[in-house]
């Protein structure tokens, strides 16, 4: 006959068995929810830029000038093939093992010293969230992959924390509505020369394309899986990563120095100039909008004003030595707005030899 203490052994070792049995069906659930998320957001984001490009071309009144219906085509293709590679890489999931890691163990990395010798040779990625809960589920996915987060709260430290830590990507979830991370993209100039991922639960096509326009690397909507954040992380530093100075003719950019020269000359720009020659830059070969500049340069200050933009195309140009009725450099493109020569573009006319070229005469806007 069993003793009580031997009763109370088994019933506790069955108790543990129990405990032990639960927690790995809430893992289960957990990987099945986070696979049906991963499976629903990485896939709707392509559809949603496609299904706006297409309603864009298809509706426009009037007909879309060639040079911005190309751009949508871009889009479209780009999209195309970035659904492609995403169902590959999800039906490569499904059909694998777990990666090995996956449920890491282990204290909190965010506990770690600031300035540890571990996080110094860490990327560092700056994560502004007024949610606490939300903070933390991104920093510990973020520590998880081997990065090293910097969170704050306060959408007001970002501008000091930038300068001062000089994160490698910004990661911006507002709590409240995406308008609020759009809006510190305008404000926040600091955030110029930067990768910025916007997260929010507004996946809605307008505010996507808004994000997009304004410069954001990349835009996630809630929920998402830690897979999915590192994914996106991953691609945007590596974007960043081939990133190289822009040349074309004997206008050099280095963004790196936030240095500009024509044929080797160092070229003085002020805040504003350089803002404008670097958002033309990125986006060189394609066309710019008017508005478009207006926010993505003055950050939706003087959004009404193109007579402002046309001022500082015209004093560009002057300090780069481009001629506007032979544009080497930036081209008008008329009702439209403006667009930079991508290199080896066969629309520019050969670049001035003259050794003056960034000290040249005015020329008219």
């Amino acid at each position: 006959m069993q003793s009580a203490d031997d009763l109370r052994r088994e019933n506790e070792a069955l108790r543990q068995r129990i405990a032990r049995t639960e927690a790995d069906l809430e893992r289960l659930e957990r990987l099945r929810a986070e696979l049906l998320g991963t499976v629903g957001h990485e896939l709707r984001a392509p559809l949603i830029a496609i299904k706006g490009s297409t309603a864009t071309v298809l509706g426009a009144a009037p007909p879309l000038d060639p040079a911005e219906m190309l751009q949508f085509f871009r889009v479209i293709d780009e999209q195309a093939d970035r659904m492609r590679g995403l169902i590959a890489d999800l039906l490569a999931r499904v059909t694998s093992a777990p990666a090995a890691g996956e449920a890491r163990g282990g204290g909190n990395p965010r506990d770690a010293p600031a300035g540890s010798r571990d996080e110094e040779h860490q990327t560092r990625i700056l994560v502004v969230d007024d949610n606490p809960q939300t903070l933390g589920y991104v920093c510990d996915a973020l520590s998880s992959a081997g990065y090293a987060p910097l969170a704050t709260g306060d959408p007001g430290d970002l501008p000091e924390l930038v300068r001062a830590k000089r994160p490698r990507l910004v990661l911006l979830a507002p709590a409240r509505a995406a308008a609020d991370g759009i809006q510190l993209m305008q404000r926040v100039r600091e955030l110029s020369d930067i990768p910025v991922i916007l997260i929010s639960g507004y996946g809605r096509d307008d505010t996507i394309a808004q994000a997009l326009e304004l410069g954001a690397a990349d835009y996630i909507a809630k929920p998402f899986s830690p897979t999915e954040l590192t994914a996106r992380v991953q691609a945007a530093l590596r974007r960043l990563a081939e990133r190289v100075p822009y040349r074309v003719g004997d206008l050099a950019i280095d963004y790196e120095q936030r240095r500009v020269t024509v044929a080797g000359r160092r070229v003085d720009l002020t805040a504003i100039e350089y803002e404008l020659l670097r958002v033309l830059s990125t986006g060189a070969g394609r066309v710019s909008t008017v508005g478009a500049l207006l926010r993505q340069v003055w950050g939706g200050r003087r959004a009404g004003d193109p007579k402002l933009l046309r001022a500082f195309v015209k004093r560009l140009r002057r300090k780069l030595g481009d001629d506007a009725a032979r544009p080497a450099y930036v081209f008008t493109e008329r009702g439209v707005g403006y667009r930079l020569a991508a290199p080896r573009d066969p629309a520019e006319r050969p670049p001035p030899t003259r050794d003056a070229g960034a000290h040249g005469p005015g020329q008219s806007g």
